[in-house]
């Protein structure tokens, strides 16, 4: 189940889910909206979102979006358990890991 499914189970607007899960209503209209990919979204507001929904986490990885291990074929995004260490590194360094990442898997 998707995140604005979820939540429109829970009769909740994005304003109050964000209230509710105390994460910034932004977060989720970009994940809503395919703007912002989970794998950018720190693990903790994950947690919290699915808590506030009384879901699991996983519920709401759509099963095409399922989170992939990084160097995995088809990986473009690292595993939501690592991802913690990787929003807690300066964002400099994620570019670079990021750009490097995307320049391998176009050789």
């Amino acid at each position: 189940m998707e995140l604005k499914t979820a939540r429109r189970i829970a009769h909740l607007t994005q304003s109050a889910l964000a209230t509710k899960a105390n994460v910034h209503p932004s977060t989720i209209s970009l994940i809503e909206n395919d703007k912002r990919a989970y794998g950018a979204v720190a693990y903790q507001d994950i947690v919290r979102l699915a808590r506030a929904l009384n879901v699991e986490p996983q519920e709401l990885f759509p099963v095409d979006d399922a989170p992939v291990r990084e160097g995995a074929p088809g990986s473009d995004r690292p595993d939501p358990a690592d991802a913690a260490r990787v929003e807690d590194r300066p964002a400099k360094e994620r570019r670079a890991e990021q750009r490097r990442n995307a320049e391998r898997r176009a050789s």
